[in-house]
């Protein structure tokens, strides 16, 4: 397994698409740093070389399918197409035309790891994972992916992401569910995030699954500040223990404030 080999392979694979785009543009740039992220917490985890380089793999791979949405539909938005399940096809399942995975990594030891992984990154809760090493790296991918979302929602335009104005999300509201699902500390349905100020700042719950982080990860801060948008990573603190009264304010909060500080339990 020769992540450099994937590497250029997926560089080549990245020739069909136009890379000047600002949405094929973020993508790359997430992809890798969901690889950065997934090698971050694979050291921390102090994990084997083998899975080391197999959490970057699948980082690698992960929003394969992402770049074909954006050349068909011009969108992220899932009603146009189940981007993980996509990127699942065409690496195993794209016959008659040869399966990719094989361009990436020759040998088929880790395939289902790897199958599983990709298809339930972006699902709302992980289930039906009953082998502990193929659970190990579909909570990596998970856990990499939401993390490099908060760099991605901080440092790009949400013209690019969103479509929209960061003025017109900011006069917006959160949707009620939305935020009643906030102050019950729970994850957060896509379809429950009605309004463009719900669909931003609380997108991507950070670990969807409620599952908890192993200690050997806790840690990782983010000292940020965004000027121009609400976010306080409503995401996270729907994990984590925060007083209700501070909860009330977070979800009042108009845009523009300041997220600095916040402790990621990574």
């Amino acid at each position: 397994m020769d992540f450099y080999t994937a590497k250029t392979q997926f560089n080549n694979y990245l020739k069909d698409y136009d890379c000047h785009n600002d949405k094929i543009r973020l993508k790359i740039v997430h992809t890798y740093g969901v690889v950065k992220e997934s090698a971050d917490i694979a050291a921390r985890m102090k994990l084997s070389e083998e899975d080391t380089s197999l959490a970057k793999m699948i980082a690698l791979l992960h929003d394969i399918g992402r770049f074909e949405q954006l050349k068909q539909f011009d969108s992220f938005l899932p009603d146009t197409m189940d981007h993980a399940a996509y990127g699942v096809k065409i690496l195993f399942d794209n016959a008659p035309h040869q399966n990719l995975i094989r361009n990436f990594i020759p040998e088929s030891d880790f395939d289902e790891i790897i199958r599983i992984s990709i298809a339930k990154h972006s699902d709302f809760k992980l289930d039906g994972i009953s082998d502990a090493r193929t659970l190990l790296h579909a909570k990596i991918i998970r856990d990499a992916d939401k993390l490099d979302n908060c760099r991605v929602k901080l440092e790009d335009r949400l013209e690019t992401f969103m479509d929209t104005s960061a003025e017109e999300t900011g006069a917006s509201a959160i949707s009620p569910k939305v935020r009643d699902s906030i102050l019950r500390h729970e994850c957060i349905l896509s379809s429950d995030r009605v309004t463009l100020y719900s669909q931003n700042h609380c997108q991507d719950p950070l670990y969807q699954s409620g599952d908890k982080r192993s200690d050997e990860t806790r840690g990782r801060r983010i000292d940020r500040v965004c000027p121009d948008r609400t976010y306080l990573f409503l995401s996270i603190i729907l994990q984590y223990t925060i007083p209700a009264s501070v909860l009330t304010v977070v979800a009042t909060i108009p845009a523009p404030t300041i997220a600095a500080g916040f402790t990621l339990p990574y």
